[in-house]
């Protein structure tokens, strides 16, 4: 048995327990449920959620955090900083079969950070524009490239971060950001 966590509020579907209080009985696999099944705290779909144990996933992310700590430990003194924020990745989810996707909060700014599972994938060079669509929109990207991390695209959201008034408040926004972005334009439905 397996344990699940929504990549938007950290939920956890646990297989052995399953969800009584939604009539979900204990041993059904995450695999069973039903498609329009979603997270009962956050309302993210069904495939906003990894598997617990997937730890290449998680890896990649930790990875990618501590890259960027450091890169921020070099910019300490750069005036445009919000001190009342940390380096964090915050909503991480897989984004079909290669890529994760998410927020990353620093000091500096918060953007939208999209990377390949495999570290060696590298499809376009630093600078490069990309739009990828989503149930919201289309978000433009920018290619990078980290050194001990490797290639990853970003779309900045707040540059600087200076309208956050603490941590708990850019993760939060963090947190909707990636909820709104799975939620289908007003008036789409309705075509």
């Amino acid at each position: 048995m397996a344990k699940y966590e929504c990549g938007i509020c950290w939920t956890v579907y646990d297989e052995e327990k399953g969800r009584p209080q939604e009539g979900i009985e204990a041993g059904r696999r995450f695999d069973n449920l039903d498609n329009n099944w979603h997270c009962p705290n956050c309302e993210a779909p069904k495939e906003k959620f990894l598997m617990k144990n997937q730890e290449a996933y998680w890896q990649r992310v930790q990875s990618y955090e501590n890259q960027l700590r450091r890169h921020m430990e070099t910019m300490e003194r750069f005036a445009l900083m919000n001190k009342k924020l940390k380096v964090e990745l915050c909503a991480f989810h897989k984004q079909g079969e290669d890529y994760l996707i998410g927020v990353s909060i620093s000091p500096l700014s918060v953007n939208l950070v999209r990377f390949p599972i495999d570290a060696e994938k590298k499809p376009l060079k630093a600078g490069e524009k990309i739009c990828h669509n989503f149930p919201f929109g289309s978000f433009e990207f920018t290619a990078a490239y980290m050194k001990n991390f490797g290639y990853f695209e970003q779309c900045s959201l707040f540059s600087p971060a200076l309208e956050f008034a603490d941590h708990e408040a850019a993760v939060e926004t963090a947190k909707e950001i990636m909820f709104q972005l799975q939620k289908p334009e007003e008036g789409e439905g309705s075509r």
